[in-house]
C-alpha cells in the first residue's frame, strides 16, 4: 500500500534575499540526498517481482544513488494558510505538493521527493513511498540521517559517516530474522489473492478511497495538557467511576496510550521505541534553520498521525475527516482539555 508523508516549513528566516536563498537551499538538499541515498542504496532502487520469486524484490546497482527522482515546483497557493492550523482545509488541497512515484505492474519506484517553492515565503518538501518496500520507521531513519548529513553541509564541515549516530545507521541482513514457519510465503501467496486476484503480482498500490469533501485537522497536545489529563485519568480510575462524558472519554483513552508510550521512553530507553521524543527531529528547520517545521501526513483517511509539535513542547494530532466528522471531534477535543 502507497503511503505519503509531507514536511513543510512555517517560514525560512534567512536574512538574504529568497531568490538567493533558493538557489543555495535546492542544491544543499540535493546533495544532501545524493550523500544519504549512498548508505541508503536499496531505496535507490526499484521494486520488481520475477516470476522465479514468490515475493517482490528491491533492484539496485551500488554506485547509482542519484535515481529517486527529485522534482522542484513552484506554486501561487497560500502559503499561511497550507501551513497553518487555524482552519480545516480540503485534504485535496495538498495533494499539489506531493510527488508522483513512478509505478507500473512490472516496476515501482520506493521514494520520491518534491521541493514546491511558495516565492517570498517558504517551500515544502513532499515524500512519496512505496509501502511494500518502506515502512514509516525506516523513513523517519532517512530523513534523520538526511538532516544529519545537511547540518554538516550548512555548518561547512566535511561529512563522515563514521562519525554519525549508531541509530542513524541502516541494517538490511534480514537473515537474522529466523523465519522457521514459513511465514514470509505464506503471506506472499494470500497477497496475490487480494485486489483482483488471484496470482496478482502487480505491484501497483492498492487504491484508498479518498473521503468527499474530506478536511484535514491538526490539534494540540501540549505536555501540560498530557500530563493534566494523565492526572484526571488517574483520579477517575481511582474513584472507579461507571460513567464518563464521552468528551472525556475520548481524551481519557488517547491521553492513555501517549503517556504510556512517553513513560516506556522515560523508563525503557533501550526498547525500539526509543526516539519517540524526536518524532519530527528531521523537519526543515533542521535543514535550512526556518522555524515552525513540522511534518503532516496526508494520505490518511480514518487513520490518525502524530508528530512533535513545531515549537516542540508536545504532539501533534493529524487526522482527515469529513467536515462535521470534524468538526464533531474538534469540539470534543477541546471539550476534553476543559
Amino acid at each position: 500500500m502507497a503511503n505519503v508523508k509531507i514536511m513543510k516549513c512555517a517560514r525560512i528566516q534567512i536574512e538574504i534575499q529568497l531568490s538567493f536563498s533558493i538557489q543555495t537551499i535546492v542544491p544543499r538538499l540535493k546533495h544532501s540526498l545524493s550523500l544519504t541515498l549512498k548508505h541508503f542504496l536499496p531505496l535507490s532502487g526499484n521494486l520488481i517481482w520475477p516470476e522465479s520469486s514468490y515475493k517482490p524484490l528491491i533492484l539496485y546497482n551500488e554506485g547509482n544513488e542519484d535515481v529517486v527522482s527529485f522534482t522542484v515546483a513552484e506554486t501561487d497557493a497560500d502559503f499561511h494558510r497550507l501551513s497553518g492550523t487555524n482552519e480545516f482545509l480540503e485534504a485535496t488541497e495538498y495533494h499539489p505538493l506531493i510527488p508522483n512515484l513512478a509505478v507500473s505492474r512490472e516496476r515501482a519506484a520506493i521514494l520520491a521527493f518534491q521541493v514546491t517553492l511558495f516565492p517570498n515565503f517558504g517551500f515544502s518538501i513532499g515524500t512519496a513511498k512505496h509501502h511494500a518496500a518502506i515502512d514509516g520507521k525506516s523513513v523517519h531513519m532517512f530523513l534523520k540521517t538526511w538532516t544529519h548529513i545537511c547540518q554538516s553541509q550548512q555548518q561547512q564541515q566535511e561529512y563522515n559517516y563514521s562519525y554519525s549516530p549508531l541509530e542513524l545507521k541502516p541494517f538490511f541482513d534480514r537473515t537474522v530474522i529466523v523465519d522457521s514457519k514459513g511465514i514470509d510465503a505464506i503471506i506472499a501467496e494470500q497477497l496475490q489473492e487480494l485486489d483482483g486476484g488471484p496470482h496478482n503480482r502487480s505491484l501497483i498500490p492498492w487504491k484508498i478511497e479518498v473521503l468527499t469533501g474530506a478536511v484535514r485537522g491538526s490539534f494540540q497536545l501540549t505536555r501540560e495538557n498530557i500530563n493534566k489529563l494523565r492526572q484526571l485519568l488517574k483520579e477517575s480510575l481511582q474513584m472507579h467511576m461507571q460513567k464518563i462524558w464521552l468528551g472525556k472519554m475520548v481524551f481519557f483513552v488517547a491521553v492513555k496510550a501517549i503517556s504510556d508510550a512517553i513513560r516506556s521512553l522515560e523508563t525503557a530507553k533501550e526498547t525500539i521505541l526509543y526516539g519517540l521524543e524526536n518524532l519530527a527531529p528531521m523537519t526543515l528547520k533542521s535543514l535550512v534553520e526556518g522555524k515552525g517545521s513540522h511534518d503532516e501526513s496526508y494520505s490518511i483517511a480514518g487513520a490518525i498521525s502524530l508528530s512533535d509539535t513545531r515549537n516542540g513542547d508536545g504532539i501533534e494530532v493529524g487526522l482527515v475527516l469529513k467536515k462535521h466528522d470534524m468538526e464533531s471531534f474538534a469540539f470534543l477535543f477541546h471539550q476534553g482539555l476543559e
